[in-house]
C-alpha cells in the first residue's frame, strides 16, 4: 500500500490528493481488483479581502479547518476486489451477475457498495471583506501547478474505461470521462451487453427502473468540459462550474472511482498499475 502527498499554495486553488490504487490482476470488461488510500489539501488567501478553501475530513460541528484531511471510506470496498460496475446516476451499482461467450446479459445490484471506492470529505468556502456574501463558482483545475489531469497512471489504458463521480450535499451527480481515448487490439475486450432481449448502444450505461434494469445514455462528460484554463497569464472559464458555493455553507462531497462495465475500453490490457488521483478545484467569485 502506498501514499501520496502533494501540497501547492496557489491563489483560490484547494489541491487534493486523493488516493493511490493498485490494480491487480487483470482489468478487462466487468472484473479488476485494487488498493486505495490518502489524501492532502491546500488552502490560500488573497490579502484582506479573502477567499479561503478548506477541507475536512468531518462536517459540521466537527469540520477543521486545516491544511490536510484524509478522505473518509465511505463503502466496505474488499481492497483487492474491486470489480467493473455500471451506473448513470452513483446511486445504483450493477455488475455482471454471469456471462455466456462474449454476452452479459443478467445483473445484480451492488447494494453494499463492495466493487467500487467511494470516499468523502467535505468543502468550505469562506469569504470576507468586500467578498462576504458573494458566491464561489468551482472548477476543475488541470494545470501544470496543479498536477495536471484529475487521474494519471502509468498505464493511461485504464483511463479510458474509468469514471470520477462527484456529488456535492448529494445532489445532481458529476460524472467525468477521464480519456478520448481508446483501447484498440488487445487491448481492447469486445463483449455485447444485452438489456431486455436487445444489445445496448457504444454510448450507454446501466440503471433501475422499477426494480428492472434498463440502459440509459451514458451521462459522463469529459473533465476537460470543468477545467480553467490559463493562457498568457489569463484564465478561460469552461461551460460548467461543478458548484456554485454559499460563503460559509459546509458541502459534503462524495467521491466515487469505478471502472464502467459497459465501457469496451474497460480492457483486459493492465496488471500491478499504480494509478493516482489529484483533484485541483479553483474557485472563482461568481
Amino acid at each position: 500500500m502506498k501514499t501520496g502527498h502533494k501540497v501547492r499554495v496557489i491563489s483560490l486553488i484547494v489541491v487534493l490528493v486523493l488516493l493511490l490504487m493498485a490494480v491487480v490482476g487483470g482489468t478487462y470488461a466487468w472484473f479488476s481488483r485494487n488498493r486505495v488510500t490518502s489524501t492532502d489539501r491546500v488552502t490560500s488567501r488573497t490579502g484582506e479581502e479573502s477567499v479561503e478553501l478548506y477541507v475536512s475530513s468531518q462536517g459540521g460541528a466537527g469540520f477543521r479547518q486545516q491544511k490536510e484531511a484524509a478522505i473518509v471510506q465511505v463503502n466496505n470496498v474488499n481492497l483487492t476486489n474491486l470489480q467493473p460496475v455500471s451506473t448513470g446516476n452513483l446511486k445504483t451499482f450493477l455488475y455482471s451477475a454471469g456471462s455466456s461467450g462474449n454476452v452479459v446479459s443478467s445483473f445484480l445490484e451492488d447494494t453494499e457498495g463492495k466493487l467500487y471506492y467511494h470516499g468523502r470529505i467535505y468543502l468550505q468556502a469562506v469569504m470576507t471583506g468586500q467578498n462576504a456574501g458573494k458566491k464561489l463558482d468551482l472548477y476543475l483545475d488541470t494545470g501544470r501547478e496543479a498536477g495536471g489531469a484529475p487521474v494519471q497512471a502509468a498505464k493511461p489504458e485504464i483511463l479510458n474505461g474509468s469514471r470520477l463521480g462527484l456529488t456535492f450535499n448529494g445532489g445532481n451527480p458529476v460524472i467525468l470521462s477521464l480519456s478520448q481515448n481508446h483501447n484498440v487490439g488487445d487491448e481492447e475486450y469486445k463483449t455485447t451487453t444485452v438489456v431486455n432481449g436487445a444489445a445496448i448502444g457504444p454510448n450507454q450505461v446501466l440503471t433501475t427502473a422499477g426494480g428492472q434494469v434498463q440502459a440509459v445514455a451514458d451521462p459522463s462528460r469529459y473533465y476537460g468540459d470543468y477545467s480553467i484554463a490559463f493562457s498568457d497569464g489569463s484564465a478561460r472559464l469552461p461551460g460548467a462550474a461543478l458548484l456554485r458555493m454559499e460563503s460559509n455553507q459546509i458541502y459534503t462531497v462524495d467521491i466515487y472511482y469505478y471502472l464502467e462495465g459497459c465501457d469496451t475500453d474497460c480492457n483486459m490490457a493492465l496488471a500491478l498499475e499504480d494509478v493516482s488521483l489529484h483533484l485541483s478545484f479553483y474557485g472563482v467569485l461568481a
